[in-house]
């Protein structure tokens, strides 16, 4: 029993899981492509309607080349 109280004690001890960093860059890097993929969205929802708009006038005024 002494065993796992002093197992438990170095694990949970006093600051132990605040200096632990070993899983840190993974997390930097989860929170960073959560980022990117927000500002992604955010920019097609803000001009994805308009780009879609002048390559339909730019495929309309290209139509009689084509022709």
């Amino acid at each position: 029993m002494q065993n796992i109280m002093n197992r438990a004690r170095r694990t949970f001890g006093k600051g132990t899981l605040v200096t632990d960093q070993r899983g840190l860059s993974s997390v930097e890097y989860v929170v960073l492509l959560v980022l990117v993929v927000a500002a992604s969205v955010g920019l097609w929802v803000t001009f994805g309607s308009n780009v879609t708009t002048r390559i339909g006038i730019v495929n309309s005024s290209l139509a009689p080349v084509h022709s």
